[in-house]
């Protein structure tokens, strides 16, 4: 066939191939769903069809590239099979089985459906023909008697409609995903999920509910109960504050990390702060006796301090009864009495000053 050489005649032979394709192959017969069937469970079919072949042709060409000396093109034919293997593997197992899954239910229902539907036909067949078959035969043996199973076939046999089995889009929508309703005004509204009330109890609080590690007791069980063997540190370089404090355990593991810390990295660390201190300071195991008992004289001497008003131009009531005449007879041996006390306190200091001069 001559090959036409105007542009004209060139597209009136493309149009004419083009209708007489269309005429011998309908492409719509081919991609159309299944008349009774599912078509998920025909591209199941296919998918797995598919990767058979693809299979058998790669044991192929791994059989035949074992027999001579391997190619180029034999490598990338090779590596062209392996992809279209993966690529058929993930429409099977991330396509068709999740769908399979949410589609179960309804599958099951449509072949009960169907199941049920042939056996009230074999059964009607073999009523008015009176040759049962073996499908009629067993559901005569359930069926207790014959006029049962007349009243039965006559009500169980229902009309199935087309979209009565029809699968639920909705089941295809994952459960956590929420909507939210668009209003006119363009104001958000969070979605309705279900009422909580606010916690009522702050965070300190519930630390302060849970129980405290009693550090003693750790000490304790790991030093009397313990049969490992234990380093302990030397006589006197525990006691801290003048013998009023000792370091525990915890502390004396501090010292250590941050002495090694400074051995390691050849850095001091900075010194405590004042805050710190006084936190330390705050949370400190006090001695028994000693030189602890100096905290109960500490505001003897400083009463007026103590007792002065900081702030304003009215006196304090201490500064109030201090400044009153002293006319009565008992301010004046309440006077007397603290002068003798003073005296003789003068004359203790002057002796022991002049304790041990010669």
């Amino acid at each position: 066939m001559a090959v036409p050489s105007s542009f004209p005649a060139l597209l009136e032979h493309l149009a004419n191939t083009l209708n007489s394709i269309s005429e011998h192959s309908d492409l719509s017969q081919t991609l159309a769903a299944p008349k009774d069937g599912i078509s998920l469970l025909d591209a199941k079919n296919e998918l797995f069809l598919s990767y058979l072949q693809n299979l058998v042709f790669l044991i192929t060409l791994k059989i035949r590239n074992s027999c001579k000396d391997t190619d180029d093109v034999s490598d990338s034919l090779e590596n062209s099979v392996v992809k279209k293997l993966v690529e058929l593997q993930l429409y099977i197992e991330k396509g068709v089985r999740p769908l399979e899954n949410r589609l179960k239910y309804q599958i099951e229902k449509v072949i009960r459906a169907h199941d049920d539907s042939k056996q009230i036909e074999d059964l009607k067949h073999s009523k008015t023909h009176g040759k049962p078959t073996q499908s009629s035969k067993q559901e005569h043996s359930q069926i207790e008697s014959d006029d049962d199973s007349e009243d039965n076939a006559t009500s169980i046999a229902p009309v199935i409609q087309d979209l009565q089995y029809r699968p639920n889009p909705t089941a295809l929508i994952p459960k956590s995903s929420t909507f939210v309703e668009k209003s006119e005004g363009g104001v958000y509204k969070p979605p309705r999920i279900q009422a909580t009330s606010m916690p009522t109890t702050t965070r300190r609080e519930k630390e302060n509910k849970k129980p405290m590690k009693s550090a003693t007791i750790d000490e304790f069980i790991n030093n009397e109960m313990g049969t490992a063997p234990i380093s302990m540190p030397s006589v006197g370089s525990t006691i801290l504050g003048g013998g009023r404090t000792m370091n525990n355990d915890k502390q004396r593991n501090e010292e250590k990390e941050r002495r090694e810390y400074e051995e390691r990295n050849y850095v001091r660390l900075p010194k405590e702060s004042k805050k710190e201190r006084a936190k330390k300071g705050g949370k400190r195991e006090a001695g028994y006796g000693g030189e602890e008992w100096r905290g109960l004289e500490d505001g003897i001497d400083r009463i007026e301090s103590l007792t002065k008003k900081k702030s304003g131009d009215r006196m304090s009531i201490l500064e109030k009864s201090r400044k009153r005449s002293k006319t009565n007879e008992d301010t004046k041996v309440h006077a007397d009495i603290g002068e003798h006390y003073r005296k003789k306190l003068k004359t203790l200091d002057s002796g022991r000053r002049d304790r041990g001069r010669k």
